[in-house]
This record gives C-alpha cells, sequence and structure tokens, in this order.
C-alpha cells in the first residue's frame, strides 16, 4: 500500500509540473527613447496571441537612464488593469539592467539600488493578472517625471506560468465584472464611472493620482447588474488619474483625464 500511495503521489507532481508551462513573450516595440520629464512617458505594445490562463507573472526589463530616480513603470493588462513596477525608488545613479520583477522576490525593488540587476519585488504586487487569460496587447509604459536626465527602453519581456490542460485557442471567459471607461473623458470636475457586475459584490474604488497619491477611496456594496458611479473632481487639480475597483482578487482600471 505505502508503495502505492508513493507512486500516486508521483504521478500527481508529474503531472501537475506539465500542467503549469513557463512561457517568455518579448516585446519588439524597443528600443524607444523616454522623453524627457516632467509628465512625459513612453509606452511600448506586447501582443500575445495566447489564450491560456495565467498563474503567475514575472516582468524583466533593461532601462538605460542618466539618473533613475526620475522614473516611474507600469504595466498594463489587455483589460485595462495596471500595476506599478517602480516610483522613485533611488536617490541616485544609473540604469535599470537586466531587472526582474517578481511577487515572490525576497527584497523589495525600492531596498535595491542601480543598476537593479536581479530579483526584486515591485511597488504594487502583480497578483491581479492572475487567473486571467494572457491575450491581448499588454503595454510597459515608462515615464519621466523630471528634467534634465534623458534614458532608453531597450528590452521588455513578460515570464509567464500558465495553465496548459486549457486550450490555448479557446476564446477568454467572461470577467467577474467589467469596468468602462468614464464618460465625459476629458472632463471638468464631474463625470461616471459605468460598473457591470455580473454577481453582486463588495467593491472597492480607488482613484490615483500620477505621482501616486490617492485621491478618493471609498467602499460599497453593489447588486448585480449595470452600475454608474459619480466621481467628484472638483477639488483635484487637472491631470491623469487612475480609477481602480476591486472585488475579491479581482482588480481593472481606467485612465481618466481631468481638464479645468
Amino acid at each position: 500500500m505505502r508503495v502505492l500511495l508513493c507512486l500516486l503521489s508521483a504521478f500527481v507532481c508529474i503531472e501537475t509540473a506539465i500542467a503549469q508551462l513557463v512561457l517568455t513573450y518579448e516585446s519588439s516595440d524597443v528600443p524607444l527613447a523616454i522623453p524627457d520629464g516632467p509628465g512625459r512617458s513612453v509606452e511600448s505594445l506586447l501582443t500575445i496571441n495566447d489564450y491560456y490562463p495565467i498563474t503567475d507573472v514575472n516582468v524583466i526589463l533593461t532601462i538605460t537612464h542618466t539618473f533613475v530616480f526620475d522614473l516611474a513603470i507600469y504595466v498594463e493588462a489587455p483589460d485595462e488593469d495596471v500595476v506599478r513596477l517602480y516610483f522613485h525608488c533611488s536617490a541616485s545613479g544609473e540604469n535599470l539592467t537586466d531587472t526582474h520583477f517578481d511577487d515572490e522576490a525576497s527584497m523589495a525593488i525600492c531596498a535595491g539600488g542601480p543598476p537593479y540587476t536581479g530579483t526584486f519585488r515591485p511597488n504594487h504586487p502583480l497578483t491581479p493578472f492572475d487567473g486571467r487569460r494572457n491575450n491581448g496587447t499588454w503595454i510597459l509604459r515608462v515615464a519621466d517625471d523630471a528634467a534634465l536626465d534623458v534614458g532608453t527602453l531597450q528590452s521588455w519581456s513578460l515570464e509567464m506560468t500558465v495553465d496548459t490542460t486549457v486550450n490555448a485557442n479557446l476564446p477568454p471567459q467572461v470577467s467577474v465584472f467589467t469596468l468602462g471607461q468614464n464618460y465625459p473623458n476629458p472632463f471638468n470636475a464631474a463625470t461616471v464611472l459605468p460598473l457591470q457586475l455580473a454577481y453582486p459584490a463588495h467593491i472597492g474604488l480607488t482613484i490615483y493620482a500620477l505621482d501616486g497619491r490617492t485621491v478618493r477611496h471609498s467602499l460599497m456594496t453593489l447588486s448585480a447588474g449595470l452600475h454608474n458611479i459619480p466621481i467628484d473632481g472638483s477639488a483635484w487639480s487637472s491631470g491623469t488619474y487612475l480609477a481602480e475597483v476591486a472585488a475579491g482578487s479581482h482588480r481593472k482600471s481606467v485612465r481618466m483625464l481631468l481638464l479645468k
């Protein structure tokens, strides 16, 4: 009986290893010059044609820049969920060279220093991407928030652990909720954020300024169906804001432009 149990355990381990496959997708939309700031950014695209469910995702990049403290780096999924990887972490120094952003890393990115060669935890976890299909166009956004120093996005890639038991050619599954673009957009003081829920849910709404400040955070319990959430930006300065909605482990976000 003991031998049989060991054999069964080994079979389960082998089957699990086969089902979990690590794939690396490299962007060909590089190199790209990073425009000198403040408030300027560059976006690089990476299109994935597979439909595998993601169980883990890491981001790998190389950036040459003469003063990396100026930089803010984000990765955006095809459904517009955004994760901040790096935000003004070092007081001085040059370059991010073969930098791996991995939630399982022992050191946070801001605890390291240029050129950040190695593996680090990003500013915000990459877990919002877990469980979704990897199909679509992913975006790496690099912002330069100060003048004088310049640089180049040399390369970047996504390292994804995926579930291969699911057909890679199947269409993506229906999401728990759909977050639409706010309207009007651009807006002056007031706008509406459309949210379609498949099920009743406890919702968290957080709105960030591009400098990382939280300008609104609210919790609400909503029924299934369409909800138009009013947004009051009368006390905010003109600029771009990120509205993020969370329901359990699911997160989606959209960019909003306030012009006064």
